[in-house]
């Protein structure tokens, strides 16, 4: 079922990060673990989306079910990556800033 995976996976990270910075930015009242889990689910549902739209019937074997997971992995790692402890517009002092 999966052509290309590290295609698939550059384009899942991206997009779990883009989502987790438009979540951030235009919802801050999201907490920042529901907003990581949301962004690392949600574009599984559009793969999954695309890839059944393409074909009439899928099959899902148990390296398809662990590269998802390994993608929802990959998502979560991004957006914690991307936004890590910024959570409802606070920053955080470092040592070096007054």
């Amino acid at each position: 079922m999966i052509d290309d995976p590290l295609a698939i996976t550059a384009l899942y990270a991206s997009g779990a990060a883009a989502l987790s910075l438009a979540m951030a930015k235009f919802s801050p009242s999201i907490g920042r673990r529901l907003r990581h889990l949301f962004s690392g689910f949600a574009p599984l549902a559009g793969l999954y989306g695309g890839v059944i739209a393409r074909d009439d019937v899928i099959r899902l074997d148990f390296g398809d079910i662990l590269f998802s997971a390994f993608l929802v992995l990959t998502g979560v790692a991004a957006s914690v990556a991307l936004t890590g402890n910024r959570s409802r517009g606070k920053r955080e002092l470092t040592s070096g800033q007054a």
